[in-house]
């Protein structure tokens, strides 16, 4: 078997809905290593591949896995609906290296805009693949009938109208205040295993946190029905919006490598991530500028020229303008 061959694979990730955590954790195990085996036979070599997989069933219908793998070859998984399995799902991840599908395999990208998180129900069907070389690092939370029972019993409009729905959603939202907290308590490898309590605590808080930015977008953003692979295009659409602030592709350029009008991929857009793509691009890049003051240590003047701006005024009008100070009194 060809290398490409083992690329092109896809692991059906069949029946999701209706299995237990533990046999979601054993099958993706068992998908892992055969890709991995595969790899070895044709490559002839030990790949030194890690991989640390875990799940938890918190509560009655609240599930939680854990997964970070450190991949030298991209691995695809193709998600099936199954509406007569009730399922929703929160899958959050830190790394790039995260794609969804559109039946084209694209480069591998080293660039990290900041992680995403995805809330989606059981009537979409997505492929994902997971791209080499680098580490991923992604969290699942599984909501089945019994959660609601349980834990929300009087939900929200948004809520209810999103548990009862019939039709494929598809949500994006960004990685970063407490649910970025909690994300790195719930992936940290001294975290007791036997704390319960605590885990349960950081998953209920994500998904309290997604629930309430759904909960605050515009009804039409969240009730338009979106085609699986439309899911996919704005997926892609999003990575190629941000990957280089310095030369950022035109709307129309990305559509072209989507397969979608510039208006019809600025509504489609909008609907996934809760506004345009001009506002969600000046809202990442103004995000790693930030992150270049402090954790990088550069200057205002050397962090807005990464972000693409060549008058330091400028930078500093926008930058004020999303975090309410200037660059040079940023502080954390």
């Amino acid at each position: 078997m060809t290398e490409e061959k083992v690329t092109e694979e896809k692991n059906q990730i069949f029946p999701l809905a209706q299995t237990n955590i533990k046999e979601l954790v054993d099958h993706l195990e068992s998908l892992s290593e055969d890709v991995q085996t595969k790899l070895r036979q044709t490559q002839g070599q030990d790949l030194n591949a890690h991989s640390t997989l875990q799940g938890w069933q918190l509560a009655s219908g609240l599930e939680l896995l854990s997964w970070k793998v450190t991949l030298w070859h991209p691995m695809e998984y193709q998600r099936t609906a199954e509406p007569d399995h009730p399922v929703w799902s929160i899958m959050l991840t830190d790394s790039s290296h995260l794609v969804a599908s559109d039946g084209n395999q694209s480069s591998p990208s080293s660039n990290s805009r900041g992680g995403t998180i995805y809330l989606y129900n059981h009537h979409l069907s997505l492929d994902v693949v997971l791209e080499g070389q680098g580490q991923v690092q992604l969290l699942l939370i599984r909501l089945k009938p019994d959660a609601w029972k349980h834990l929300l019993q009087k939900p929200p409009s948004h809520v209810k109208a999103f548990i009862e729905d019939t039709q494929p959603r598809f949500h994006g939202f960004d990685l970063q205040g407490a649910c970025e907290e909690n994300f790195r308590q719930l992936l940290r490898d001294d975290i007791d295993s036997h704390d319960t309590w605590g885990r349960l605590q950081a998953t209920l808080g994500i998904c309290n946190s997604v629930f309430s930015q759904l909960g605050q977008r515009a009804p039409a953003l969240t009730t338009s029905a979106l085609r699986p692979r439309d899911s996919q295009r704005i997926h892609k659409a999003r990575l190629l919006l941000v990957q280089d602030f310095q030369t950022p592709l035109s709307l129309a350029e990305i559509g072209t490598q989507v397969g979608l009008g510039r208006d019809k991929l600025r509504q489609l857009f909008q609907q996934v991530y809760g506004t345009t793509p001009h506002k969600y691009y000046q809202q990442q890049r103004m995000q790693e500028a930030r992150r270049l003051i402090l954790e990088e240590g550069l200057s205002a003047m050397n962090a807005g020229f990464q972000v693409g701006y060549s008058h330091l005024g400028h930078f500093a009008q926008e930058f004020k303008k999303q975090f309410g100070c200037l660059p040079k009194d940023c502080k954390g």
